[in-house]
């Protein structure tokens, strides 16, 4: 593991015992995200992480209010997995299609099948990107979003 707080002594650290025991798993903390992805790609070391960039999602979880579970940091991507209060009435069926989410629990019920109901006061527990938890909180928490986003939508009605 190297994890200091120098990318440039960490990526040095990670290439010299990779190239000393290429069978080696390095794991490589990494403060530049695009420097991260590259040097996956160059040196076949899978485990090198940008912590910024995994830790941006819960920054932006908390600022709109989301109890964000854990993140699940994917190739380039950070899944999140989110505990919501719906807000409107909806089904699971409809949040999965039109909001880019999976839902995980809902009623205290893991998987719940596409009919089942979410109405208002339900947690709701997903897993997504931050843009299908974006589109999710437009669909069924619209507080998270603020007050001239729920203007508009009222007024596009």
């Amino acid at each position: 593991m190297a994890m200091t707080n120098d990318d440039m002594a960490n990526l040095q650290c990670a290439l010299l015992a990779h190239a000393r025991t290429p069978r080696l798993q390095v794991v490589l903390r990494l403060f530049d995200h695009d420097l991260a992805t590259r040097v996956e790609r160059a040196t076949g070391i899978h485990l090198s992480r940008s912590l910024s960039s995994i830790a941006a999602p819960a920054f932006v979880a908390a600022i709109f209010g989301r109890r964000a579970a854990a993140l699940l940091p994917i190739g380039n991507e950070v899944l999140q997995i989110v505990d919501l209060t719906a807000e409107r009435t909806t089904d699971i069926g409809t949040l999965e299609g039109a909001c880019q989410v999976r839902v995980l629990a809902v009623h205290g019920t893991a998987f719940p099948e596409p009919h089942v109901p979410v109405v208002p006061g339900d947690e709701v527990q997903v897993v997504s990107t931050s843009q299908g938890l974006a589109e999710l909180e437009l669909c069924v928490v619209p507080s998270a979003v603020g007050d001239d986003a729920n203007e508009r939508d009222e007024t596009a009605r």
